[in-house]
């Protein structure tokens, strides 16, 4: 495993748990976040929602893996919401 994969694991896992001492490290002073709503935070403003609890990170990436992963799953009707989700 990469130095980078490495450090994106720790990264991904810190959200997941709010380790707020390791986002602290992991995260630049200077980088921000555009929130899925547009607002735009900090880093500042994200350790703050990891420490009072209002993150709800979710691994999300690595869940859809795991459903596309598993065949099982795939019956006409869930593909048709893969369909409309992809416009096709």
């Amino acid at each position: 495993m990469s130095i980078i994969q490495t450090l994106e694991d720790s990264l991904r896992q810190a959200m997941l748990t709010s380790d707020v001492a390791m986002l602290d490290k992991l995260i630049g002073n200077d980088l921000v976040f555009t929130m899925h709503t547009g607002s735009v935070i900090n880093k500042q403003d994200d350790l703050e929602a990891h420490r009072s609890g209002k993150s709800t990170f979710r691994d999300g990436l690595n869940y859809l893996c795991r459903i596309l992963l598993n065949l099982e799953l795939f019956t006409d009707g869930f593909l048709h919401i893969f369909q409309l989700l992809s416009c096709t």
